[in-house]
């Protein structure tokens, strides 16, 4: 076919893998140069991820042979695979199946393309040997972090067509925290290997879908690419749809077998463009000093210095410091002689890229690895442990907080598919040791991930990967109420195990099971019986039951599947039901001592109680608001604007935990419904708060917030925007406050009686007495508003010197041009419609000065709650 000549397609068919849905194997190019050994036959490659369905135990290479019978095409052959095992990779980026995956500026996300052996595979016959260069994507990133990089293989081979392919080298190029994927490889005539690839991420500076290269000569150490990465177009706008592929190509020039051609997609648009480049490596010949690195954490500043040493021994006096920050292209950072000096400060997290320049020869530059600290000798991570109880065919999860660490309030959140494509979710701001839950409901066996966020160092937060709680089977429910201390049953005697319950908050029992674990000879010789707190027993057992069978382990329910106890035998893993009813149980306090009796009743036989648990279905006390309160932003003739809501602005997830508001009590990662947020007229969504429940006794004590939402009409209402506020908390006298984001919040003047019957107060009328002097603004006609203007959240309205709420409105413009004005949901936003202005008609900045008292810039008023 090279010569011209007719030729007839042959077609063979490979073994194909479970687990991916885009399957191909690529073939193998000739890139010019000298011509392969006579007989050698055409090849195939693949690459084979060890966690893919159906295929190998161990991650490798795959190598066919196609040899090709033009006089006879029916008669041509397919030999192999021959397997090459590599280095282990992670090939699972977001999953093995989805086209979103790879992250740029923006929401949408890309094709990862990682299945297959990316185009080209190039082959190149060098003095000595045979060589193969190919690359694919991984997951380059710590912890499964869908961080896509480029896996690239050097093959050898030697004695010509019979000799056996092995992998001569191999590494994974990804020196910061963006996406490199789309890669092409090409290895020259002097077995120097030039790498393209697409680059995008939003770690540090945005990074839009761009092409970018880096390389390698012949005798550099094996595995690394040492060329600087080096920018070929930079993209200006994100990609408009997840497919990105299929147009990348990297070639030598054959004219003079070193230089590399490249094609590749960019984007200047939403749409991809095509980039066709050339570079080459400068030629070899000087030598390169020793350089090292070392890293300080500063702790209290919340960053990491990096010190550089260049030895004396290479031949240039002097070398060029460049630096690469998050990815960014390299800049000049300084000229050094051979010394140790700092390159710089900088945030935890942040990834750095120092590349010293030979001032004489470039082909002597050398890049480093990236350098990064996350701060981890600053802080202390809070110790824990995590629990599951089923309810039903699903379970609920707990966090027992040992210890908070150096973190003084840690947020509880779960990743509900265990980083698959759901984010994590905010469950509870906790400050102090204790065991916090049910969070969720998640079905049996299905896996989750727990994260402890550190308020104050999120290197220090803890994650519980892939917990799993099967469901279904007896005692599947026991948690947090298990004795699992073994106790000796004495022969012929009694024994008592007990579980102590904590304080539950008067929570009551509307059902409880037992669960017990028990190994004994001959189980009739047996009778159980559990009391309650309030004194009240049960017999679970009561007479000789299973004659000589051994052991009783078994879930006793008073709707037990298996069962009136005694009627299966023997009594191994069965949910049973007991001789006397638990419901004899329900309406008393759960908290207290709980004790389960076991005697014996005969001698010779023993045995031991293992485990055994309550599973108890509560039911908490609960207190019901319902608060009433005007923003003055927004206020406008007895309703309020819901431009927010109307401009699709307001989040569905509550803003204030970003924020950094210390929920209690349960508060903190409410979720509301794209349906709450369409309904319209006065109950229509103007804002989100938060309610505060404190104690009586001490106004300043927060026991319980929630985040709610606020109507037009004022009613401050529940996630599902009809319901009042809901407090898990016993019924008693509160003060209640109601804080906004940029509005001073206010509280009640004294402490009110509150019920699980719903209790209004109306922050509104000025006839309402509230906490403090002046705390909210009366407009007359019986009318209350909040004061608006509170943009940096910090309580004071403040015009001028730090922390004032004037400046972060010029800076969210843009910070020098003052007529600019920006769309969004945004703290500076005083008046809340949707746009924050600096100058001009209904401009946020005004607001704040005439609240202060509109002549005295330097004036302040502070929130009146303690």
């Amino acid at each position: 076919m090279l010569a011209g000549t007719a030729g007839s397609v042959v077609r063979f068919t490979v073994t194909s893998f479970g687990s991916i849905g885009f399957q191909a194997a690529t073939p193998v190019t000739f890139d010019g140069g000298t011509a392969p050994p006579t007989g050698s036959a055409a090849m195939f490659m693949r690459m084979e991820d060890d966690l893919w369905s159906g295929g190998s135990s161990v991650d490798r290479l795959e190598i066919w042979k196609i040899n090709y019978n033009a006089a006879t095409p029916a008669s041509s052959s397919i030999t192999g695979p021959t397997y090459l095992n590599t280095a282990a990779f992670d090939s699972d980026l977001c999953g093995y199946t989805t086209l979103n995956c790879i992250d740029q500026p923006g929401t949408q996300k890309m094709d990862p393309i990682r299945e297959v052996l990316m185009n080209r595979i190039v082959y190149r016959n060098i003095a000595g040997y045979e060589a193969l260069v190919c690359s694919h994507t991984v997951d380059a990133g710590p912890g499964n972090a869908d961080r896509a990089g480029v896996r690239w293989y050097e093959l050898h081979r030697t004695g010509g067509s019979g000799g056996a392919w092995s992998i001569y080298q191999q590494g994974t190029y990804s020196p910061d925290a963006n996406d490199r994927w789309m890669s092409s490889i090409a290895i020259n005539e002097n077995g120097d290997i030039g790498l393209a690839y697409n680059i995008a991420g939003t770690t540090g500076g945005n990074v839009y879908p761009s092409v970018r290269y880096t390389g390698r000569y012949k005798n550099d150490p094996l595995g690394q690419m040492t060329m600087a990465e080096t920018t070929i177009i930079a993209g200006t706008a994100s990609h408009g749809s997840n497919r990105y592929g299929d147009y990348n190509s990297l070639d030598v020039d054959p004219a003079d077998g070193l230089s590399f051609y490249g094609t590749a997609m960019y984007n200047a648009s939403s749409s991809w463009s095509t980039r066709i480049f050339k570079f080459s490596f400068p030629t070899v010949g000087c030598t390169s000093p020793t350089v090292s690195t070392s890293v300080t954490d500063n702790c209290g500043a919340g960053t990491f210095s990096i010190s550089c040493t260049i030895g004396a021994n290479g031949d240039s006096p002097n070398y060029d410091v460049y630096t690469s920050v998050n990815g960014a292209a390299q800049t000049f950072h300084s000229m050094r002689t051979p010394s140790t000096f700092t390159v710089g400060s900088y945030p935890f997290g942040t990834s750095v890229v120092i590349q010293v320049r030979h001032n004489a020869n470039s082909a002597c530059n050398q890049t480093l690895a990236a350098i990064t600290s996350a701060g981890t000798s600053c802080c202390t991570a809070p110790s824990a442990s995590v629990f599951g109880v089923c309810t039903g065919s699903n379970y609920a999860m707990y966090v027992t907080l040992g210890s908070m660490g150096s973190a003084t309030s840690i947020n509880i959140q779960i990743d509900p598919d265990a980083g698959g494509p759901s984010v994590p979710v905010n469950m509870q701001t906790v400050t102090t040791a204790g065991t916090y839950g049910p969070f969720g409901s998640y079905a049996s066996a299905s896996a989750i991930n727990v994260i402890l966020v550190h308020n104050l160092f999120a290197q220090c937060s803890l994650t519980f990967s892939n917990f799993t709680k099967t469901c279904g089977v007896p005692g599947a429910g026991c948690g947090l109420f298990t004795n699992g201390t073994s106790t000796a049953i004495a022969d012929n005697a009694t024994t008592t195990s007990t579980i102590v319950v904590p304080s539950q908050s008067g929570a009551t029992i509307t059902d409880l099971n037992v669960y017990v674990n028990i190994s004994h000879t001959y189980c009739a010789d047996l009778r159980l019986s559990l009391k309650s707190p309030a004194n009240t027993t049960v017999n679970l057992i009561s007479s000789g039951l299973c004659t000589s069978n051994d052991n009783i382990i078994a879930e006793f329910d008073d709707t037990g599947a298996n069962g009136a106890v005694g009627t299966t035998c023997p009594i191994n893993n069965l949910y049973v039901i007991p001789a006397a009813a638990l419901a004899a149980f329900n309406g008393q306090l759960f908290e207290g001592t709980w004790t389960l009796t076991v005697q014996d009743v005969a001698a010779q036989d023993v045995g031991t109680i293992n485990t055994w648990c309550l599973i108890p279905t509560l039911v908490s006390p609960t207190v019901n608001v319902s608060p009433k309160v005007f923003l003055e932003g927004p206020y406008v003739s007895g309703l309020m604007s819901d431009t927010l809501r109307f401009s699709g602005l307001l989040p569905l997830t509550e803003p204030y935990t970003a924020l950094g508001y210390p929920h209690a009590g349960g508060g903190g990662g409410e979720i509301t419904t794209s349906g709450v947020l369409a309904v319209t007229g006065s109950n229509a969504i103007v804002d989100w708060v938060v309610v505060e429940l404190r104690n009586s006794a001490n106004s300043s004590q927060v026991l319980a917030s929630r985040c709610a939402l606020l109507q037009r009409d004022g009613d401050i209402v529940a996630m599902n925007g009809t319901s009042p506020v809901n407090f898990n908390n016993t019924n008693g006298n509160y003060f209640i406050a109601v804080r906004h984001r940029n509005h001073l919040g206010c509280m009640s003047s004294a402490a009110l009686p509150l019920t699980n019957s719903t209790s209004t107060v109306n922050f509104s009328a000025t006839a309402t007495p509230v906490y403090g002097t002046a705390a909210r603004k009366d407009i007359g006609g019986g009318v209350s508003v909040l004061w608006a203007g509170d943009v940096s959240f910090n309580h004071t309205l403040l015009y001028v010197g730090a922390g004032n709420d004037r400046d972060p409105i010029l800076a969210r413009i843009g910070g020098s041009i003052p007529t600019n004005a920006v769309t969004g949901y945004y703290q500076e936003d005083v008046n809340l419609n949707s746009q924050v202005k600096y100058v001009g008609a209904s401009n946020d900045r005004d607001p704040i000065l005439a609240n202060i008292g509109g002549t005295i810039p330097t004036a302040n008023k502070v929130e009146q709650i303690p």
